[in-house]
């Protein structure tokens, strides 16, 4: 990595056009701590400025990556220290207690963007964050410092259009941090392959009425056990992610086929009309003979 300074910061001014984004960003920076240095190298306004053996408490969310190096973090709800290595993400929580440093040994690399969020209680949580688990090592990922860098780089600027382009930046960094955390980890465990294999059987037959306690039977697995991780997983029950396959193919016939709509219904496992109708309304918001009507082609003859 070359960065032309060893250290940059820009905070932002609260921006009236910004007011009606999820996110606003207030800060972007990074910093390249030697071994020996004093931590940190900038002088933050009071608001954030941090004391090694204090911590601090901030008012907004700040998001890190620790590039190269090592260091400590710890946080209240985290209720102990631990050790930071190169390729660490971590996510600071306002109201929330933290501290972290570099090694004085090592020194350490680390990119921030701050931000506040007006959807405060939803929008981490979409992503899968808590404040029991803000320590993240995720890996080098040359995408994500790329954002990062980027970040940096349009705040620098301050142009029109900075706060929507910065908004971006952070849901992308915060999407592809949460996928790849989600799935690094447990890439080969035995686990994800069941459940995978679990995704495919009730993709393949989401037009049968299936028992998930059998479907849990036939992969060998408990189903309190196969329930409780599925929906870890996946984010919605066995039962619900069926559902969902069942809303997805009904869709497909109703473009694609001739079908009536109750024939669908019947298909797909429903017992009748009114049940179809109920449950599609229920998943597209409209009807699925208005659906159907919305989305097939007709062919007009014109007269010229």
């Amino acid at each position: 990595m070359n960065l032309a300074n060893k250290c940059f910061q820009k905070y932002l001014p609260s921006s009236v056009s910004s007011s009606s984004f999820i996110l606003n960003c207030t800060t972007s920076g990074y910093q390249v701590v030697e071994k020996d240095e004093n931590y940190p190298l900038l002088n933050h306004p009071m608001d954030y400025s941090l004391i090694k053996r204090k911590g601090r408490i901030l008012n907004e969310f700040q998001i890190l990556y620790i590039v190269e190096g090592k260091g400590y973090f710890s946080s209240l709800s985290l209720g102990k220290e631990v050790e930071v290595l190169a390729g660490t993400f971590i996510i600071l929580f306002p109201g929330e207690w933290h501290n972290y440093y570099p090694d004085k040994e090592i020194g350490w690399t680390e990119f921030w963007i701050g931000f506040k969020c007006y959807e405060e209680s939803n929008f981490l949580g979409a992503f899968g964050f808590s404040k029991s688990l803000p320590v993240l090592r995720i890996g080098l990922h040359s995408a994500i410092l790329s954002l990062f860098e980027e970040a940096c780089n349009v705040a620098s600027k301050e142009l029109s259009g900075m706060q929507i382009c910065l908004t971006g930046i952070i849901t992308h960094i915060l999407g592809n941090v949460n996928y790849i955390n989600k799935n690094q980890s447990s890439e080969n465990s035995i686990i994800t392959e069941k459940i995978r294999e679990a995704q495919i059987l009730l993709k393949e037959r989401c037009e049968d009425n299936i028992l998930m306690q059998e479907l849990a039977s036939e992969l060998g697995l408990g189903y309190t056990w196969f329930r409780r991780k599925f929906k870890q997983y996946a984010g919605v029950s066995p039962g619900q992610y069926l559902l969902q396959q069942k809303h997805l193919r009904a869709k497909e016939l109703l473009i694609n086929c001739n079908l009536s709509i109750s024939e669908i219904g019947f298909k797909l496992g429903f017992e009748n009309m009114s049940q179809f109708s109920t449950f599609f309304k229920r998943f597209e918001g409209i009807s699925a003979s208005n659906y159907r009507i919305n989305n097939t082609f007709k062919t007009t003859d014109h007269v010229i």
